[in-house]
């Protein structure tokens, strides 16, 4: 094993990016027509997310601060919300397969 390298200092994208699927695929069954909400969609897992759901027929809905808005969008995502000027758990919008 080459001594400069450290075991953590590799997979954490890996470990981003089966995360993501994991709640995409895995558990959230998402598929065309779904309303995903994704927060901190600009960040690490959450940007595998959003690349994963839009391609699948998601309308996709991502949550993270202001610098991060235009990321989100150049990622996939539908809708963008800024978490420092909007709560979105205080909005009438739902999300799931059947809204």
């Amino acid at each position: 094993m080459c001594s400069s390298l450290r075991p953590t200092s590799r997979p954490r994208p890996f470990l981003r990016r089966g995360i993501a699927l994991q709640g995409i695929q895995g558990k959230g069954h998402v598929g065309p027509g779904h309303q995903v909400l994704i927060n901190g969609a600009g960040g690490g897992s959450g940007m595998y997310a959003v690349q994963l759901a839009q391609p699948l027929g998601a309308e996709v809905t991502g949550v993270d601060n202001t610098e991060k808005l235009g990321f989100m969008r150049s990622l996939g995502a539908g809708h963008v919300i800024d978490y420092t000027r909007e709560d979105f758990t205080r909005n009438e919008r739902t999300y799931g397969p059947d809204p």
